[in-house]
């Protein structure tokens, strides 16, 4: 996946990639079948990916197994949702998070894992000045995806980067959902395509440097797509 993770490798349509990546990762894990894993329902990419090379293997070993959901606890068993009883040493319990700005006014609008109304999906579209820095889902490392929604965000507030009129962010954050819902699962409010995000703000930023006080020539834009 790093060889397609890169400057150069993210021109490629997600699509392509798509297609490359599924290659590489059933050449690396193998097939589903003898996993006892149900199959995938959605394109590859749809979700955010976790990556694991000795996940798939370890199954088809018998070396862990996979089984339903645990629905209640029986002393030292659990009852499955399938009915079956298993011992249980220890219960380990992903719940993942969720994205909750409950301490926000409603009128604030904050994201959430399904909708996130964010122009450049950084700064709020209801209250003028808020700004959500770390918010997104991508396939690889984020950090560099929140170096860019920082700096991206000082220009804005160093008045470096002027931003659009509100009826010009809006349109641009409608045709980001578009792009999403085409090529993401859109229940992903804040999914981005990585690097084609980072060089949008990225590029922003640096207009903001040669022409401060003016808005991006890009700004009407998708942020990707």
């Amino acid at each position: 996946m790093d060889w397609f993770d890169t400057r150069i490798g993210s021109r490629t349509p997600i699509d392509a990639r798509r297609k490359v990546f599924r290659v590489i990762f059933r050449f690396a894990a193998g097939p589903f079948e003898g996993t006892g894993l149900p199959a995938p329902h959605h394109r590859l990419g749809d979700k955010p990916i976790t990556i694991s090379d000795e996940l798939l293997p370890l199954l088809r070993k018998g070396r862990i197994a996979a089984c339903a959901p645990v629905v209640e606890l029986r002393g030292d068993h659990v009852r499955l949702a399938d009915g079956t009883d298993r011992i249980a040493n220890a219960l380990l319990y992903g719940t993942g998070y969720r994205t909750n700005f409950d301490f926000l006014p409603a009128e604030a609008d904050g994201p959430t894992n399904e909708r996130a109304p964010l122009y450049r999906g950084v700064l709020s579209l209801a209250t003028p000045g808020l700004f959500f820095v770390g918010i997104a889902f991508a396939h690889g490392a984020l950090l560099p995806v929140m170096e860019a929604q920082a700096n991206w965000m000082a220009d804005v507030v160093a008045s470096r980067l002027a931003l659009p009129p509100l009826d010009i962010m809006r349109r641009s954050v409608e045709l980001d959902d578009v792009f999403r819902a085409r090529n993401f699962d859109p229940r992903f409010g804040f999914i981005w395509d990585r690097l084609p995000y980072c060089r949008r703000l990225e590029s922003e930023s640096d207009q903001a440097r040669r022409r401060p006080g003016r808005p991006a020539a890009s700004a009407a834009w998708p942020t990707v797509g």
